[in-house]
């Protein structure tokens, strides 16, 4: 299991910021609240890895590719 997280809005107080963890397991990317629950599932595949860019999500495909998807999962490119 891979975890990283990144706020989940940016023009709030640090205070106040709500966290989203991005989890790899088994080859599946989700991003989970920092308690835990599910926001949305964003590959379910074959990834050998997963990290945010930015606001953007990286994923490593175990076919050598690397997707860079929005938060809601959309394609932005193939790299």
């Amino acid at each position: 299991m891979i975890a990283s997280w990144v706020p989940a809005t940016q023009n709030q107080p640090s205070s106040h910021q709500i966290m989203n963890i991005l989890k790899l397991v088994n080859g599946k990317v989700e991003i989970r609240e920092d308690s835990g629950s599910l926001v949305r599932t964003i590959w379910n595949g074959d990834s050998s890895g997963a990290r945010w860019h930015g606001s953007d999500i990286a994923i490593a495909i175990s076919r050598g590719k690397t997707e860079l998807r929005k938060e809601s999962g959309a394609l932005i490119r193939v790299i």
